[in-house]
C-alpha cells in the first residue's frame, strides 16, 4: 500500500524538474566564428557553440543549413535524454569557404521536444571575408560601379579598371567569368538564378570585390 504514493510522488517530483529544465530550456552560452578576422576567400569558416542542455546525455543527431541571401541559418539538434541533468557541449561546424562579403549567422540548438514544445535556443552572430588586395576608400581610379542592382536581366559595369572578373555565389563556387574591355560593360545575367552574388578580381588588381543581387 505504500509503494504506490512513494512512486506517484517520484513520478511527480520528476515531473516537476523534468518541466522547470524544459521550461527554462536550453541555453547557447557563446558562438564564435573560426579563424579570427581577416578571413580570406580560401579560409573555411566554422562557427564554435557552447551550450548546456536540460537532460543528461545531449549528443549531435541532425545538422541543417539554409541560406537567404547573406544570412545563413544553422540548425543543430541533440538527443533529448531521459533523465534531469545538465550536459555542456561545445560543438564545431563547418560552414565553408565564401566570396568576399559580410554574411550573417543565425545559430538554432534544439534538444528535442517535450510534448509540443521544442527545447530549444537561438544566437546571432556575423562575419566578413576579405576581398584581395583592397584599398581604402581614396582609391576611386580602381572602383568598380555596377548598375542597375538589384537586376534581372543584366548589370551595367563602370570601371576604369580592365582584367579578368570572376563570378562566385553565396557558397563560393565560381559561376561565371568574363573579361572587362570598356566602360560601361554589359554583363548578360543569363544562367544565373536569384540570389547573391560577387565580382571578384581574377589577376592582380587594385580593389576588392562588389555584390550583386539578381532578382
Amino acid at each position: 500500500m505504500l509503494i504506490k504514493p512513494i512512486v506517484h510522488h517520484t513520478f511527480l517530483l520528476f515531473s516537476f524538474v523534468l518541466s522547470a529544465f524544459i521550461g527554462s530550456g536550453q541555453a547557447i552560452d557563446e558562438i564564435q566564428i573560426i579563424p579570427e578576422d581577416p578571413i580570406s576567400t580560401e579560409d573555411v569558416v566554422s562557427v564554435i557553440a557552447t551550450a548546456w542542455h536540460p537532460t543528461q546525455g545531449c549528443p549531435i543527431v541532425n545538422t541543417e543549413f539554409a541560406y537567404n541571401q547573406d544570412t545563413i541559418t544553422v540548425i543543430v539538434e541533440h538527443e533529448l535524454g531521459l533523465a534531469t541533468a545538465i550536459c555542456n557541449s561545445i560543438d564545431t561546424t563547418a560552414l565553408g569557404t565564401y566570396a568576399p562579403g559580410t554574411y550573417k549567422v543565425e545559430y538554432i540548438m534544439i534538444s528535442g521536444v517535450f510534448g509540443e514544445t521544442p527545447v530549444a535556443d537561438t544566437a546571432y552572430t556575423e562575419f566578413t571575408v576579405e576581398g584581395v588586395n583592397a584599398l581604402t576608400d581614396q582609391d576611386s581610379n580602381s572602383s568598380l560601379k555596377i548598375y542597375p542592382n538589384p537586376c534581372s536581366e543584366f548589370v551595367l559595369i563602370e570601371t576604369e579598371w580592365r582584367g579578368l572578373l570572376t563570378v562566385y555565389d553565396v557558397f563560393g563556387k565560381r559561376v561565371d567569368q568574363f573579361r572587362i574591355n570598356n566602360s560601361p560593360e554589359r554583363f548578360s545575367l543569363d544562367g544565373l538564378s536569384r540570389g547573391v552574388y560577387f565580382l571578384v578580381p581574377a589577376e592582380d588588381n587594385d580593389f576588392k570585390g562588389v555584390k550583386l543581387i539578381v532578382n
